[in-house]
């Protein structure tokens, strides 16, 4: 996620099948004039190729993927200050779900950009504590949110040996406690 506070973003978006070629050769390039990054013919080429080009407007939230190739760009007349904040974010939506479950995944990252064991298995672990926060709350969740929380659960288990081991355990000694049966 990421919110362009103060200035215009540029934001270019390539499909993630596409980026690990795209990252092998061009990581870390800008695309832009001299002297804030290059721009020849075969990056023009690039950009035609694009999924998504957006200008993001100051205010504006947006969520994308960032498991692929991206590029923001700043656009600031005068050499204003331009402040934007990112954050990482997995809405509920399975297909997301199934995106984050790559993190890490060679086949489906950039060598350059993958992150490590240690920092997937941190992420998962936070995931677990939100999962248990959520847990007993969910049928105060409107149906909609309900749905989704059930179907993040089922994509989490049925796609990962972590989340099938520990969720499993936890909803389970969690429902013995409260003695709900219904779970």
């Amino acid at each position: 996620m990421l919110d362009s506070l103060l200035s215009y973003k540029l934001l270019v978006v390539w499909k993630t099948s596409d980026s690990i070629n795209l990252l092998q050769k061009y990581r870390h390039c800008i695309f832009a004039k001299y002297p804030f990054g290059i721009l020849r013919e075969e990056h023009l080429d690039l950009i035609k190729k694009a999924h998504r080009i957006c200008i993001i407007k100051p205010g504006d939230v947006f969520i994308f993927s960032a498991a692929g190739a991206h590029q923001a760009t700043s656009i600031c007349p005068n050499k204003e200050l331009s402040i934007s904040a990112y954050e990482s974010y997995i809405t509920c939506v399975p297909e997301h779900v199934l995106q984050f479950l790559q993190t890490g995944n060679r086949a489906y990252h950039h060598i350059g950009f993958i992150m490590d064991k240690k920092g997937i298995l941190d992420i998962k672990d936070d995931i677990l504590e939100q999962i248990e926060r959520i847990f007993f709350l969910r049928k105060t969740l409107s149906l909609t949110m309900q749905i989704l929380f059930e179907r993040t659960l089922n994509t989490l288990m049925t796609n990962c040996l972590f989340f099938k081991k520990h969720l499993t355990k936890k909803i389970i000694m969690k429902c013995n406690r409260s003695k709900c049966y219904k779970c």
